[in-house]
């Protein structure tokens, strides 16, 4: 397979208040080959939740600020596409803090979620579907699906 392009969010600004889009850079970079021991998440679900705006401000908590110029924090399912880790193979099921981005590397300390995820629409904070499977359908006004505009198709 030739290289892949990661899709990402990284934290522009500190938040002031509200989060706004003006507080993210929308990058994209090439996903560097595989070293020993790493595995390949291409990502399916993101976390947009209350605790993505603790970690975007300068403010310690349980896990220290997200950088200014680094991907944003947050929790996410993927599938893992390849590894180079005896622990995981293309095809597993995995959640951890992956970030705001379409592929994440990891050592293969990610978690095995519970029950299968569902492989179609996932579901916002207020219950409404979403993933990064679509655009974001921002006719409603939802706060929710305004946070995740700028995602496309993955």
């Amino acid at each position: 397979m030739g290289p892949r392009t990661n899709r990402q969010w990284r934290l522009a600004s500190r938040p002031v208040g509200m989060i706004t889009p003006a507080n993210f850079r929308f990058a994209e970079e090439t996903v560097a080959p595989l070293r020993e021991g790493e595995v390949l998440v291409r990502n399916r679900y993101l976390s947009l939740d209350p605790t993505n705006r603790v970690w975007a401000s300068d403010v310690p908590s349980y896990l220290p600020p997200v950088e200014l110029g680094s991907v944003m924090r947050g929790g996410a399912l993927g599938v893992v596409e390849e590894s180079r880790n005896p622990r995981r193979k293309a095809g597993d099921l995995v959640q951890g803090l992956f970030g705001w981005q379409e592929y994440a590397v990891t050592d293969g300390q990610c978690a095995v979620p519970e029950r299968p995820f569902p492989t179609g629409r996932g579901a916002t904070a207020s219950g409404r579907p979403w993933s990064p499977e679509r655009p974001a359908d921002n006719s409603r006004g939802d706060r929710d699906r305004r946070a995740a505009r700028g995602w496309t198709r993955m």
